[in-house]
């Protein structure tokens, strides 16, 4: 089994192995569409990060969209590991976990 980490981040990579850290997409054998589509909501979360707390407070639709469509590009990811997985999502904008 393997546990990963997602998140949008401005240096790391979104996904990463919970223990052992950092990895490549490429790591992973996604297609070059999936890879595009995690590149794409990343560049878009990467809006929110550096708000403020007030500011995140006034962008709540934007941060629930956002983490919404997270969960539901995780949900297809997860089906196309060919070994079983565990991938739990951090939201920056909430500053939380969400399991997926």
């Amino acid at each position: 089994m393997k546990y990963l980490i997602f998140s949008s981040d401005y240096f790391d990579q979104c996904l990463k192995h919970e223990f052992d850290g950092q990895v490549s997409l490429n790591e992973f054998e996604f297609s070059k569409e999936r890879i595009k589509q995690i590149w794409n909501w990343s560049e878009e979360y990467r809006k929110i990060i550096p708000m403020a707390h007030n500011e995140k407070e006034f962008n709540a639709s934007k941060i629930v969209e956002l983490d919404n469509q997270c969960v539901i590009l995780l949900k297809e990811i997860i089906n196309e590991f060919k070994a079983p997985v565990k991938i739990k999502y951090f939201s920056e904008g909430f500053s939380k976990f969400i399991y997926c």
